[in-house]
């Protein structure tokens, strides 16, 4: 079984820490993927989806965005993204699927592999968040996954739950991800560990946004993200970040362009560790 989890390793699907496995990576967005992925205090569009179910809210009835995600290099995701607007009361919807073709499996270093095998994923969530006044938004997600790693199964589920305030020129989020999660590598059963989300955000001017995000999951030390926003006549929209922390330092930048109901994304992650970059392209719909 080492060689099976040597291999989730190097697809970056499945990592492992003491004393089990971290399951529930769900991929994000372009537009959180520029900015460092810790969006939590960023609010109304569906595009933060991943950070902080607070911040799932807009001023628009119903929005959809489609992304295609390349993570690391191998690992490829297709999303769909529902978001449904009512009054103060906001649900959205989210299914991924993805995974990694020809796996080289070995049961010891070798040039050759042993065989060469697939993994698929399907990851699937439902957020519910309430804006019972302006300034508060709370929200709470369910999520699931499924994986196939060649012929053995991977199951978990967990919550996230988070907290969004805002007044004027700044708001500020915490969001807590996988509360009572569990997985399953088939006859193995595992706790999630809880990951922990902070961020601020700071608008200057209406053109200008600045963030400040700490993300501190309970298998890692602390990643720091400093991020800014630039918005071109309400059209076009620069970003980047720089992240600290985790694997190794790291920068993202994306940009947006806004078509009427039609926006269009796109993410790019740097990093200067063995797994390698990423990067999204999202095409979203507001009505």
């Amino acid at each position: 079984m080492s060689a099976v989890v040597l291999i989730f390793l190097g697809a970056g699907a499945l990592f492992a820490y003491e004393p089990g496995f971290v399951f529930l990576t769900t991929p994000g967005t372009a537009y959180s993927l520029s900015l460092g992925e810790n969006t939590a205090s960023l609010s109304g569009r569906l595009t933060l989806f991943g950070s902080n179910p607070a911040s799932l809210f807009s001023d628009k009835k119903f929005e959809a965005s489609c992304s295609y995600i390349s993570r690391f290099g191998e690992l490829r995701y297709s999303s769909l993204l529902l978001l449904y607007n009512r009054n103060w009361f906001h649900i959205t919807g989210a299914f991924f699927i993805g995974g990694v073709s020809d796996i080289e499996a070995r049961q010891s270093p070798t040039d050759r592999p042993d065989y060469l095998f697939s993994s698929r994923d399907i990851e699937y969530s439902l957020t519910v968040s309430a804006t019972p006044w302006r300034f508060l938004s709370v929200g709470a997600t369910a999520k699931g996954i499924y994986e196939k790693l060649s012929v053995y199964d991977a199951r978990g589920s967990g919550f996230d739950i988070g907290l969004l305030v805002s007044h004027r020129w700044v708001s500020f989020g915490v969001a807590v991800q996988n509360y009572g999660g569990s997985s399953r590598f088939e006859q193995y059963y595992f706790e999630l560990p809880l990951t922990y989300k902070a961020a601020i955000s700071v608008y200057p001017r209406d053109d200008i946004s600045l963030l400040f995000g700490f993300t501190k999951p309970d298998y890692a030390s602390g990643i720091e993200n400093v991020a800014v926003e630039y918005t071109y006549r309400h059209i076009l929209s620069l970003r980047g970040a720089y992240i600290i922390g985790g694997d190794s330092q790291r920068f993202a930048f994306g940009l947006g362009v806004l078509l009427g109901m039609f926006s269009f994304d796109y993410g790019y992650g740097y990093s200067a560790s063995v797994l390698g970059d990423t990067y999204t392209l999202g095409v979203n719909f507001a009505l």
